[in-house]
Protein backbone atom coordinates (compact mmCIF):
# COMPACT_ATOMS: atom_id res chain seq x y z
CA UNK A 1 0.00 0.00 0.00
CA UNK A 2 1.69 3.51 -1.05
CA UNK A 3 2.39 5.74 1.96
CA UNK A 4 4.00 8.88 0.44
CA UNK A 5 2.70 10.94 -1.68
CA UNK A 6 5.72 10.12 -4.42
CA UNK A 7 4.32 6.31 -4.13
CA UNK A 8 1.27 7.27 -4.39
CA UNK A 9 2.12 9.69 -7.77
CA UNK A 10 4.14 6.41 -9.11
CA UNK A 11 1.16 3.68 -8.37
CA UNK A 12 -1.19 6.27 -10.12
CA UNK A 13 1.25 6.76 -13.20
CA UNK A 14 1.66 3.34 -13.71
CA UNK A 15 -1.87 2.53 -13.08
CA UNK A 16 -2.26 5.17 -16.20
CA UNK A 17 0.11 3.09 -18.02
CA UNK A 18 -1.00 -0.24 -17.94
CA UNK A 19 -4.95 0.92 -18.61
CA UNK A 20 -3.37 2.65 -21.55
CA UNK A 21 -1.60 -0.12 -22.91
CA UNK A 22 -4.46 -2.38 -22.90
CA UNK A 23 -6.67 0.22 -24.80
CA UNK A 24 -4.28 0.08 -27.58
CA UNK A 25 -3.70 -3.31 -28.17
CA UNK A 26 -7.28 -4.25 -27.63
CA UNK A 27 -7.67 -1.09 -30.17
CA UNK A 28 -4.87 -2.64 -32.52
CA UNK A 29 -6.71 -6.26 -32.92
CA UNK A 30 -10.49 -4.87 -33.28
CA UNK A 31 -11.57 -5.35 -36.91
CA UNK A 32 -12.16 -1.50 -38.71
CA UNK A 33 -15.89 -2.74 -39.30
CA UNK A 34 -16.62 -2.27 -35.43
CA UNK A 35 -14.95 0.83 -34.77
CA UNK A 36 -18.84 2.39 -35.64
CA UNK A 37 -21.01 -0.75 -35.47
CA UNK A 38 -24.08 0.22 -33.61
CA UNK A 39 -24.05 -1.64 -30.21
CA UNK A 40 -26.29 -4.33 -29.87
CA UNK A 41 -28.87 -3.01 -27.13
CA UNK A 42 -32.42 -4.28 -26.93
CA UNK A 43 -33.58 -0.35 -27.43
CA UNK A 44 -32.84 1.65 -30.24
CA UNK A 45 -30.21 4.30 -30.06
CA UNK A 46 -29.10 3.48 -26.94
CA UNK A 47 -25.27 2.79 -26.32
CA UNK A 48 -22.55 3.90 -27.91
CA UNK A 49 -19.61 3.19 -30.48
CA UNK A 50 -16.40 2.14 -30.00
CA UNK A 51 -15.44 5.92 -31.66
CA UNK A 52 -17.69 7.33 -29.32
CA UNK A 53 -16.14 5.73 -25.89
CA UNK A 54 -12.72 6.39 -26.84
CA UNK A 55 -13.54 10.02 -27.69
CA UNK A 56 -15.25 10.34 -24.43
CA UNK A 57 -12.34 8.83 -22.78
CA UNK A 58 -10.09 10.86 -24.96
CA UNK A 59 -11.85 14.08 -23.91
CA UNK A 60 -12.35 13.28 -19.90
CA UNK A 61 -9.12 13.41 -19.77
CA UNK A 62 -8.63 16.32 -21.41
CA UNK A 63 -10.76 17.85 -18.96
CA UNK A 64 -8.80 16.38 -16.11
CA UNK A 65 -5.81 17.73 -17.42
CA UNK A 66 -6.38 21.49 -18.44
CA UNK A 67 -7.51 21.36 -14.31
CA UNK A 68 -4.67 19.55 -12.72
CA UNK A 69 -2.35 20.35 -15.29
CA UNK A 70 -2.52 23.45 -17.23
CA UNK A 71 1.12 24.20 -18.19
CA UNK A 72 0.93 20.55 -19.82
CA UNK A 73 0.64 21.21 -23.83
CA UNK A 74 -2.36 19.17 -24.17
CA UNK A 75 -4.26 17.65 -27.86
CA UNK A 76 -6.78 18.97 -29.18
CA UNK A 77 -10.48 17.13 -28.19
CA UNK A 78 -11.71 14.84 -30.72
CA UNK A 79 -15.34 14.63 -32.01
CA UNK A 80 -16.90 11.46 -31.92
CA UNK A 81 -18.90 11.89 -35.31
CA UNK A 82 -15.73 12.27 -36.89
CA UNK A 83 -12.48 10.71 -34.71
CA UNK A 84 -11.17 7.78 -36.98
CA UNK A 85 -8.89 4.60 -35.93
CA UNK A 86 -6.06 6.83 -36.79
CA UNK A 87 -6.41 9.30 -33.95
CA UNK A 88 -6.18 6.51 -31.24
CA UNK A 89 -2.30 6.95 -32.41
CA UNK A 90 -1.67 10.15 -32.73
CA UNK A 91 -3.68 11.63 -30.24
CA UNK A 92 -2.18 9.36 -27.12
Amino acid sequence: MPTSRDEIRDVLIETFTVNDAMNQLLLAHLDPRAWRAKPPTFKPNEGRTIAAVFTHLHNARLVWLRHNAPHLNAPAPLDPRRCTMEHRLRER
